[in-house]
C-alpha cells in the first residue's frame, strides 16, 4: 500500500472516469494509457520550453541558454528510456496466460499502443531536433570566439607597428631633421600612419578572401 498526503493525479483521473477495478486487465490498461497520455502532455511542455529558448537564442547566444537546451535534451533521453521500457511491458503483459483479455479491451489496447508509440516517435523527433540545434549554436559560438580573437590580433598588430617604427630611433640614433624637431616628428607620425594603414588594408583584404 502506498500512502500520499497530496492528491494523486492518476487516482483522480480514475475517479472522474469511473473505472471499474473489478477487471484487473482493464485496470492495468487504464494505468498504462494514463501514463502514456501524461508523457505526451509533458512532451508538449518540453517542446514549448525548447521553442522559447530558441527564440531567446535568436537574439543572443549565451552559454546559459545552451545549458538549458541540454537540460531539455537530457529530459528527453530519460523520457525515451522510460517509454521504451513501457513498450516492452505492454508487449509482454498481455501475452501472459494469467492476464484475461475481454473483447471490450481491444479498443483500449489499440489506443494504448498508439499513444505509447506516438510518445516514442515524438521523443525521438524532439531529440534529433535538439541535437541539431545544440550542435549548430555551439559551432556559432565557436565562430564568434574565432572572430573575436582575429579582431584582438588585428588590434595587437596595429598597436605594435608604431612601437616598431619609433624603436628605430633610439637614444644612440640621431633623429632626421633634428634641427627641425617639429617637422621630424610629423614625418615619423605620418610614416607610422601610412605603414599602419597599408598593413591594416592588407589584413582586412586577406580576411575577406
Amino acid at each position: 500500500m502506498t500512502v500520499c498526503n497530496v492528491e494523486n493525479e492518476f487516482l483522480e483521473n480514475f475517479k472522474r472516469h469511473n473505472i471499474n477495478l473489478n477487471f484487473h486487465s482493464r485496470f492495468a490498461l487504464n494505468i498504462l494509457l494514463t501514463i502514456a497520455n501524461h508523457y505526451n502532455r509533458n512532451l508538449r511542455l518540453l517542446n514549448k520550453t525548447r521553442l522559447r529558448i530558441e527564440r531567446e537564442l535568436k537574439n543572443n547566444v549565451t552559454n546559459k541558454q545552451l545549458y538549458n537546451l541540454m537540460e531539455v535534451e537530457k529530459s528527453l533521453v530519460y523520457f525515451l528510456a522510460a517509454l521504451k521500457g513501457n513498450d516492452g511491458i505492454i508487449k509482454k503483459l498481455f501475452r501472459l496466460p494469467a492476464i484475461k483479455r475481454f473483447d471490450e479491451d481491444e479498443e483500449l489496447i489499440e489506443d494504448l499502443v498508439i499513444e505509447n508509440n506516438q510518445a516514442i516517435e515524438t521523443t525521438e523527433l524532439y531529440t534529433d531536433i535538439l541535437e541539431s540545434i545544440t550542435t549548430s549554436y555551439a559551432s556559432l559560438l565557436s565562430n564568434e570566439m574565432n572572430n573575436t580573437m582575429k579582431t584582438l590580433t588585428l588590434f595587437t598588430v596595429f598597436l605594435t607597428l608604431p612601437t616598431l617604427v619609433f624603436s628605430f630611433f633610439g637614444m644612440n640614433v640621431p633623429l632626421p631633421l633634428n634641427e627641425h624637431s617639429y617637422v621630424s616628428w610629423l614625418i615619423i607620425i605620418g610614416i607610422s600612419l601610412i605603414f599602419v594603414s597599408c598593413v591594416g588594408a592588407f589584413l582586412w583584404r586577406k580576411q575577406k578572401l
